[in-house]
Protein backbone atom coordinates (compact mmCIF):
# COMPACT_ATOMS: atom_id res chain seq x y z
CA UNK A 1 0.00 0.00 0.00
CA UNK A 2 1.23 3.26 -1.05
CA UNK A 3 2.21 5.83 1.38
CA UNK A 4 0.96 9.38 1.41
CA UNK A 5 1.93 12.99 2.84
CA UNK A 6 -0.23 15.13 4.87
CA UNK A 7 0.48 17.99 2.66
CA UNK A 8 -0.62 17.51 -0.74
CA UNK A 9 -2.15 19.57 -3.61
CA UNK A 10 -6.21 19.32 -2.44
CA UNK A 11 -9.03 18.23 -3.95
CA UNK A 12 -9.10 17.88 -7.73
CA UNK A 13 -11.59 15.94 -9.42
CA UNK A 14 -11.77 12.90 -11.54
CA UNK A 15 -12.46 15.38 -14.93
CA UNK A 16 -9.65 17.12 -14.17
CA UNK A 17 -7.46 14.13 -13.63
CA UNK A 18 -8.91 12.62 -16.89
CA UNK A 19 -7.78 15.66 -18.81
CA UNK A 20 -4.30 15.87 -17.01
CA UNK A 21 -4.28 12.13 -18.57
CA UNK A 22 -5.30 12.88 -21.84
CA UNK A 23 -2.78 15.89 -22.25
CA UNK A 24 0.19 13.17 -21.74
CA UNK A 25 -1.43 10.65 -24.22
CA UNK A 26 -1.78 14.08 -26.08
CA UNK A 27 2.48 14.76 -25.93
CA UNK A 28 3.33 11.26 -26.84
CA UNK A 29 0.85 11.71 -30.09
CA UNK A 30 2.71 14.87 -30.78
CA UNK A 31 6.10 13.53 -30.54
CA UNK A 32 4.89 10.63 -32.66
CA UNK A 33 6.26 8.04 -29.74
CA UNK A 34 5.20 4.50 -28.88
CA UNK A 35 2.02 3.88 -29.45
CA UNK A 36 1.36 1.45 -26.65
CA UNK A 37 1.88 4.93 -24.06
CA UNK A 38 -0.57 6.48 -25.58
CA UNK A 39 -3.28 4.08 -25.71
CA UNK A 40 -2.28 3.15 -21.85
CA UNK A 41 -3.04 7.06 -21.14
CA UNK A 42 -6.09 6.99 -22.59
CA UNK A 43 -7.32 4.09 -21.30
CA UNK A 44 -6.25 5.20 -17.72
CA UNK A 45 -7.93 9.10 -18.54
CA UNK A 46 -11.21 6.80 -19.34
CA UNK A 47 -10.60 4.56 -16.21
CA UNK A 48 -10.42 7.99 -13.81
CA UNK A 49 -12.85 9.67 -15.99
CA UNK A 50 -15.83 6.86 -15.40
CA UNK A 51 -14.69 5.53 -11.61
CA UNK A 52 -17.99 5.78 -9.24
CA UNK A 53 -15.70 7.04 -6.46
CA UNK A 54 -13.20 10.29 -6.87
CA UNK A 55 -9.71 8.80 -7.32
CA UNK A 56 -8.42 11.69 -5.25
CA UNK A 57 -10.14 10.02 -2.12
CA UNK A 58 -8.63 6.89 -3.37
CA UNK A 59 -5.46 7.96 -2.97
CA UNK A 60 -5.77 10.01 0.15
CA UNK A 61 -6.77 6.04 0.97
CA UNK A 62 -3.78 4.65 -0.47
CA UNK A 63 -5.44 2.21 -2.45
CA UNK A 64 -4.69 4.17 -5.74
CA UNK A 65 -2.70 1.31 -6.92
CA UNK A 66 -6.10 -0.77 -6.73
CA UNK A 67 -7.64 1.10 -9.48
CA UNK A 68 -8.36 -0.85 -12.29
CA UNK A 69 -6.46 0.35 -15.67
CA UNK A 70 -3.91 2.46 -14.08
CA UNK A 71 -0.35 1.04 -14.52
CA UNK A 72 2.72 1.41 -12.23
CA UNK A 73 4.22 4.44 -14.22
CA UNK A 74 1.07 5.96 -14.36
CA UNK A 75 0.57 5.44 -10.60
CA UNK A 76 3.65 6.81 -9.55
CA UNK A 77 3.01 9.79 -11.25
CA UNK A 78 -0.20 10.49 -10.08
CA UNK A 79 0.70 9.86 -6.21
CA UNK A 80 3.86 12.42 -7.07
CA UNK A 81 0.94 15.05 -8.48
CA UNK A 82 -1.19 14.36 -5.69
CA UNK A 83 1.51 14.88 -3.23
CA UNK A 84 3.17 17.74 -4.99
CA UNK A 85 1.03 19.39 -7.37
CA UNK A 86 3.36 18.66 -10.28
CA UNK A 87 5.02 15.02 -11.40
CA UNK A 88 8.58 15.07 -12.71
CA UNK A 89 7.54 12.13 -15.51
CA UNK A 90 4.21 14.23 -16.57
CA UNK A 91 6.70 17.37 -17.03
CA UNK A 92 9.37 15.84 -19.10
CA UNK A 93 6.72 14.36 -21.11
CA UNK A 94 4.77 17.69 -21.74
CA UNK A 95 8.44 20.04 -22.20
CA UNK A 96 8.73 21.68 -25.61
CA UNK A 97 4.80 21.69 -25.90
CA UNK A 98 3.15 25.06 -24.88
CA UNK A 99 0.75 24.57 -22.47
CA UNK A 100 -1.76 26.27 -24.96
CA UNK A 101 -2.04 23.10 -26.83
CA UNK A 102 -3.41 21.53 -24.32
CA UNK A 103 -5.90 24.27 -23.28
CA UNK A 104 -7.27 24.06 -26.84
CA UNK A 105 -7.84 20.27 -26.79
CA UNK A 106 -10.61 21.46 -24.34
CA UNK A 107 -12.50 22.56 -27.41
CA UNK A 108 -14.65 20.05 -29.24
CA UNK A 109 -13.14 18.61 -32.49
CA UNK A 110 -9.72 20.16 -31.93
CA UNK A 111 -7.25 17.27 -31.67
CA UNK A 112 -3.62 17.09 -30.53
CA UNK A 113 -1.95 17.29 -33.54
CA UNK A 114 -4.78 20.05 -35.17
CA UNK A 115 -4.25 22.05 -31.62
CA UNK A 116 -0.57 21.55 -32.08
CA UNK A 117 -0.16 22.90 -35.41
CA UNK A 118 -2.62 26.24 -34.67
CA UNK A 119 -0.65 26.89 -31.76
CA UNK A 120 3.15 26.88 -33.77
CA UNK A 121 0.84 28.43 -36.79
CA UNK A 122 -0.73 31.71 -35.27
CA UNK A 123 1.83 31.86 -32.21
CA UNK A 124 -0.39 31.09 -29.46
CA UNK A 125 1.71 30.90 -26.93
CA UNK A 126 0.05 32.82 -24.38
CA UNK A 127 -2.66 31.07 -22.71
CA UNK A 128 -4.40 34.66 -21.98
CA UNK A 129 -6.99 35.80 -24.15
CA UNK A 130 -6.06 32.11 -25.85
CA UNK A 131 -9.60 31.61 -27.42
CA UNK A 132 -10.21 35.28 -28.18
CA UNK A 133 -7.22 35.03 -30.31
CA UNK A 134 -8.07 32.14 -32.20
CA UNK A 135 -11.56 33.17 -33.11
CA UNK A 136 -9.76 36.44 -34.42
CA UNK A 137 -7.70 34.01 -36.35
CA UNK A 138 -10.50 32.10 -37.90
CA UNK A 139 -12.41 35.64 -38.59
CA UNK A 140 -9.36 37.03 -40.55
CA UNK A 141 -9.54 33.78 -42.14
CA UNK A 142 -5.98 33.08 -41.03
CA UNK A 143 -7.24 29.25 -40.19
CA UNK A 144 -8.25 28.66 -43.94
CA UNK A 145 -4.74 29.30 -45.19
CA UNK A 146 -2.78 27.11 -42.97
CA UNK A 147 -1.67 23.94 -44.62
CA UNK A 148 -4.64 21.04 -44.30
CA UNK A 149 -7.35 22.93 -42.95
CA UNK A 150 -9.20 24.89 -45.29
CA UNK A 151 -12.21 27.24 -45.12
CA UNK A 152 -14.48 24.48 -43.63
CA UNK A 153 -12.17 23.57 -40.96
CA UNK A 154 -12.20 27.15 -39.73
CA UNK A 155 -15.77 26.72 -40.10
CA UNK A 156 -16.21 24.12 -37.62
CA UNK A 157 -13.73 25.79 -35.04
CA UNK A 158 -15.31 28.91 -34.98
CA UNK A 159 -18.36 26.88 -34.62
CA UNK A 160 -16.09 24.77 -31.62
CA UNK A 161 -15.40 27.62 -29.83
CA UNK A 162 -18.50 29.19 -29.69
CA UNK A 163 -20.05 25.99 -28.06
CA UNK A 164 -17.23 25.68 -25.54
CA UNK A 165 -17.67 29.43 -24.34
CA UNK A 166 -20.83 29.16 -24.20
CA UNK A 167 -21.07 25.72 -21.53
CA UNK A 168 -17.67 25.68 -20.41
CA UNK A 169 -18.23 25.95 -16.28
CA UNK A 170 -21.94 26.00 -16.74
CA UNK A 171 -23.16 22.33 -18.20
CA UNK A 172 -23.76 19.33 -16.16
CA UNK A 173 -23.71 15.85 -17.83
CA UNK A 174 -26.91 13.74 -17.23
CA UNK A 175 -27.32 10.45 -17.39
CA UNK A 176 -28.00 8.48 -20.35
CA UNK A 177 -31.49 6.81 -19.90
CA UNK A 178 -32.49 10.50 -19.27
CA UNK A 179 -30.87 11.83 -22.18
CA UNK A 180 -32.49 8.87 -24.42
CA UNK A 181 -35.93 9.79 -23.47
CA UNK A 182 -35.35 13.66 -24.13
CA UNK A 183 -34.01 12.34 -27.66
CA UNK A 184 -36.51 10.16 -28.42
CA UNK A 185 -39.40 12.43 -28.26
CA UNK A 186 -37.16 15.18 -30.17
CA UNK A 187 -36.82 13.06 -33.01
CA UNK A 188 -40.57 11.70 -32.29
CA UNK A 189 -41.44 15.48 -32.80
CA UNK A 190 -38.87 16.19 -35.67
CA UNK A 191 -40.19 12.85 -37.39
CA UNK A 192 -44.25 14.35 -37.69
CA UNK A 193 -42.87 17.05 -40.07
CA UNK A 194 -43.88 15.83 -43.33
CA UNK A 195 -40.33 17.36 -44.74
CA UNK A 196 -38.34 15.20 -42.69
CA UNK A 197 -37.35 12.33 -44.47
CA UNK A 198 -34.62 10.11 -41.86
CA UNK A 199 -33.61 11.57 -38.50
CA UNK A 200 -30.37 10.11 -36.30
CA UNK A 201 -29.25 10.72 -32.87
CA UNK A 202 -25.33 11.51 -32.76
CA UNK A 203 -22.49 12.08 -29.97
CA UNK A 204 -22.18 10.61 -26.94
CA UNK A 205 -25.82 9.49 -27.28
CA UNK A 206 -25.36 7.15 -29.71
CA UNK A 207 -22.39 5.99 -28.67
CA UNK A 208 -24.25 5.06 -25.28
CA UNK A 209 -22.33 6.80 -23.03
CA UNK A 210 -22.84 6.25 -19.58
CA UNK A 211 -23.62 10.28 -19.19
CA UNK A 212 -24.75 13.11 -21.95
CA UNK A 213 -23.70 16.71 -22.26
CA UNK A 214 -25.37 17.69 -25.37
CA UNK A 215 -28.42 16.36 -27.46
CA UNK A 216 -26.47 16.31 -31.55
CA UNK A 217 -29.53 15.39 -33.86
CA UNK A 218 -28.73 14.88 -37.59
CA UNK A 219 -31.92 15.20 -40.56
CA UNK A 220 -32.46 14.13 -43.86
CA UNK A 221 -35.45 16.13 -45.31
CA UNK A 222 -36.95 16.89 -48.80
CA UNK A 223 -34.69 19.37 -51.29
CA UNK A 224 -35.21 22.74 -50.51
CA UNK A 225 -36.67 22.38 -47.15
CA UNK A 226 -33.97 22.87 -44.99
CA UNK A 227 -35.26 26.59 -43.92
CA UNK A 228 -38.60 25.18 -42.81
CA UNK A 229 -36.96 22.05 -40.59
CA UNK A 230 -35.20 24.81 -38.76
CA UNK A 231 -38.00 26.94 -38.06
CA UNK A 232 -40.07 23.99 -37.07
CA UNK A 233 -37.31 22.63 -34.82
CA UNK A 234 -36.59 25.82 -32.91
CA UNK A 235 -40.22 25.93 -32.43
CA UNK A 236 -40.11 22.57 -30.28
CA UNK A 237 -42.83 22.88 -27.47
CA UNK A 238 -39.92 22.40 -24.76
CA UNK A 239 -36.91 24.90 -25.63
CA UNK A 240 -36.11 27.17 -22.91
CA UNK A 241 -34.42 29.77 -25.75
CA UNK A 242 -32.77 30.24 -29.22
CA UNK A 243 -29.11 29.79 -29.04
CA UNK A 244 -28.75 30.49 -33.02
CA UNK A 245 -30.20 29.64 -36.02
CA UNK A 246 -29.15 28.96 -39.82
CA UNK A 247 -29.69 27.71 -42.89
CA UNK A 248 -28.70 24.41 -42.11
CA UNK A 249 -28.58 23.79 -38.84
CA UNK A 250 -30.13 25.27 -35.00
CA UNK A 251 -29.19 24.84 -31.43
CA UNK A 252 -31.62 25.55 -29.07
CA UNK A 253 -31.64 25.46 -24.92
CA UNK A 254 -34.68 23.20 -23.44
CA UNK A 255 -36.10 22.16 -20.39
CA UNK A 256 -34.28 21.04 -17.54
CA UNK A 257 -31.07 22.51 -19.36
CA UNK A 258 -29.90 20.57 -21.85
CA UNK A 259 -27.96 22.36 -25.39
CA UNK A 260 -29.72 20.48 -28.42
CA UNK A 261 -28.10 20.57 -31.76
CA UNK A 262 -29.55 20.45 -35.34
CA UNK A 263 -28.00 19.16 -38.95
CA UNK A 264 -29.41 19.33 -41.71
CA UNK A 265 -27.25 17.31 -44.51
CA UNK A 266 -27.91 16.05 -48.26
CA UNK A 267 -28.76 12.44 -48.44
CA UNK A 268 -25.49 11.63 -50.35
CA UNK A 269 -23.13 12.77 -47.68
CA UNK A 270 -25.00 12.24 -44.74
CA UNK A 271 -22.81 8.59 -43.94
CA UNK A 272 -19.75 11.04 -43.45
CA UNK A 273 -21.54 13.75 -41.15
CA UNK A 274 -22.82 10.61 -38.80
CA UNK A 275 -19.39 8.92 -38.73
CA UNK A 276 -18.18 12.75 -38.23
CA UNK A 277 -20.48 13.80 -35.08
CA UNK A 278 -20.68 10.50 -33.41
CA UNK A 279 -16.97 10.71 -32.44
CA UNK A 280 -15.89 10.01 -30.19
CA UNK A 281 -13.00 12.46 -30.55
CA UNK A 282 -10.17 9.82 -29.82
CA UNK A 283 -11.35 7.49 -32.48
CA UNK A 284 -12.06 10.45 -34.90
CA UNK A 285 -8.39 11.81 -34.29
CA UNK A 286 -7.01 8.05 -34.92
CA UNK A 287 -9.28 7.37 -37.93
CA UNK A 288 -7.92 10.82 -39.48
CA UNK A 289 -4.51 9.64 -39.11
CA UNK A 290 -5.22 6.31 -40.15
CA UNK A 291 -6.59 7.94 -43.56
CA UNK A 292 -3.62 10.71 -43.94
CA UNK A 293 -1.30 7.47 -43.88
CA UNK A 294 -3.58 6.60 -46.98
CA UNK A 295 -3.42 10.04 -49.04
CA UNK A 296 -7.07 10.93 -47.30
CA UNK A 297 -8.38 13.60 -45.51
CA UNK A 298 -11.60 13.57 -44.05
CA UNK A 299 -14.27 16.07 -42.88
CA UNK A 300 -18.08 15.60 -42.18
CA UNK A 301 -18.42 16.32 -45.66
CA UNK A 302 -16.65 13.55 -47.58
CA UNK A 303 -13.27 12.09 -47.76
CA UNK A 304 -10.70 14.45 -49.93
CA UNK A 305 -8.22 12.45 -52.26
CA UNK A 306 -5.22 14.28 -51.69
CA UNK A 307 -3.25 12.53 -54.40
CA UNK A 308 -5.78 13.87 -57.10
CA UNK A 309 -5.05 16.85 -58.66
CA UNK A 310 -8.92 18.46 -58.24
CA UNK A 311 -8.92 16.85 -54.67
CA UNK A 312 -12.92 16.55 -55.02
CA UNK A 313 -14.90 15.21 -51.82
CA UNK A 314 -15.95 11.75 -51.63
CA UNK A 315 -19.25 11.62 -50.62
CA UNK A 316 -20.66 8.81 -49.16
CA UNK A 317 -24.36 8.22 -48.11
CA UNK A 318 -23.89 5.82 -45.05
CA UNK A 319 -21.27 5.41 -42.92
CA UNK A 320 -20.68 1.65 -43.71
CA UNK A 321 -18.93 2.82 -47.42
CA UNK A 322 -17.60 5.63 -45.13
CA UNK A 323 -15.62 3.23 -43.38
CA UNK A 324 -15.16 0.31 -46.15
CA UNK A 325 -13.58 3.04 -48.56
CA UNK A 326 -10.94 3.52 -46.00
CA UNK A 327 -10.53 -0.38 -46.13
CA UNK A 328 -11.99 -1.04 -43.15
CA UNK A 329 -14.77 -2.37 -41.90
CA UNK A 330 -18.34 -0.75 -39.91
CA UNK A 331 -17.11 -0.06 -36.53
CA UNK A 332 -20.52 0.23 -34.43
CA UNK A 333 -21.00 3.85 -32.42
CA UNK A 334 -20.45 2.33 -29.34
CA UNK A 335 -17.18 1.10 -30.07
CA UNK A 336 -15.91 3.94 -31.10
CA UNK A 337 -13.08 4.75 -28.30
CA UNK A 338 -9.82 5.68 -29.63
CA UNK A 339 -8.56 2.45 -28.88
CA UNK A 340 -7.74 -0.52 -30.91
CA UNK A 341 -10.65 -0.42 -32.75
CA UNK A 342 -9.43 0.51 -36.20
CA UNK A 343 -6.92 -1.95 -35.73
CA UNK A 344 -9.07 -4.83 -35.35
CA UNK A 345 -11.76 -3.56 -38.54
CA UNK A 346 -8.65 -3.59 -40.85
CA UNK A 347 -7.72 -6.74 -39.59
CA UNK A 348 -11.38 -7.51 -40.53
CA UNK A 349 -11.69 -6.01 -43.84
CA UNK A 350 -8.24 -8.03 -44.95
CA UNK A 351 -10.04 -11.28 -43.51
CA UNK A 352 -13.38 -10.53 -45.68
CA UNK A 353 -11.02 -9.96 -49.14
Amino acid sequence: MRQTTKKHIGHITNKEVAHLLRTIAAAHLIKNENRFRIIAYQNAADAVEYLPREIYNIWKDGKLEEVQGIGAVITDALDEYFRKGRSTHFDRVKKGIPETVFELMKVPTLGPKKAYKLVTTLNLTSAKDLFVKLKKAAEKNKIANIPTFGKKSQEGILESLQRYEGHEGKHQRIPFSQAHKIAMEILDYLKSNENVQRVDILGSLRRKSSTIGDIDIAVICRRNTEKDVVNYFINYSKKKSLINSGAKKASIMIVPNIRVDLRVQDAKSYGSMLQYFTGNKDHNIKLREYALKKGYSLSEYGIKDLKSKDKKILEFPTEQKFYNFLGLEYIPPEVRQGRDEIVKARIRANQKT
